[in-house]
C-alpha cells in the first residue's frame, strides 16, 4: 500500500472529525489578525462608556495614579496578551502544516489567551459602572500585592547574597564537610 501524503492525511482527519483541522486553521488565522490589533490597540473614544468608566475610576481612586485610564488599562493589557498568544498559535499551526506538530504549546497558549481575556470579560461584563470601576480597582490592588511579595522575596535574596559576599566561601575540612565562620 502506498504511503499517503500529508495533504491526504489532513483531508482524512478533516473528514473524520467534521473539519476540525480546517476550523483550527481558520481560527489561527483570526488569531493572527487579532495580534495586529493587540500591537496597535485603540483607546476609548471620548464620550464612550469605557471613557466614562475611566473618569469614574479616576474620581473614585485618584491615588491609583491611573493616568485617567484605570478601567482601560486593567482591561486592555490582558486582551493584548491574549491577542499575542493567539498570534503565536497561528505561527505554530503553520508549523503543523509544514510537518511539525506543537500540540502542547498550542494548548498552553490557548489556555493563556482564555485566562487573560477572562479577566477583561470579568471587569467589563457588569452593566453597572460602579461595579466595573470596583473590579478594575480590585485587579490593580491584587497586582500591587503580588509585586509587593516579589519585592520582599527579592530583598531577602539580595540580603543573603550580600552576606555571602562578606563572609566568603565556607571553610572546607578536607572531608567534604564545611565549617561556618560565624
Amino acid at each position: 500500500m502506498a504511503s499517503m501524503s500529508r495533504e491526504q492525511i489532513e483531508a482524512m482527519v478533516n473528514l473524520a472529525t467534521n473539519g476540525s483541522l480546517y476550523r483550527i486553521d481558520q481560527r489561527a488565522k483570526r488569531g493572527a489578525e487579532l495580534r495586529q490589533w493587540g500591537l496597535n490597540p485603540q483607546r476609548p473614544q471620548p464620550g464612550s462608556p469605557l471613557a466614562a468608566d475611566d473618569a469614574a475610576f479616576e474620581h473614585a481612586y485618584p491615588e491609583a495614579l491611573s493616568g485617567g485610564q484605570g478601567v482601560t488599562e486593567e482591561s486592555l493589557f490582558p486582551m493584548m496578551s491574549a491577542a499575542e498568544c493567539l498570534g503565536a498559535v497561528e505561527t505554530l499551526v503553520g508549523h503543523r502544516q509544514a510537518g511539525s506538530l506543537f500540540a502542547v504549546p498550542i494548548m498552553q497558549l490557548c489556555r493563556s489567551a482564555m485566562e487573560t481575556s477572562a479577566r477583561t470579560i470579568w471587569i467589563l461584563s457588569q452593566p453597572e459602572r460602579a461595579e466595573r470601576v470596583e473590579r478594575a480597582f480590585r485587579v490593580l490592588v491584587a497586582q500591587l500585592e503580588q509585586q509587593k511579595r516579589f519585592l520582599a522575596i527579592e530583598e531577602r535574596n539580595m540580603s543573603a547574597m550580600s552576606l555571602a559576599r562578606v563572609m566568603g566561601p565556607p571553610d572546607c575540612q578536607g572531608d567534604g564537610t564545611t565549617v561556618a565562620r560565624y
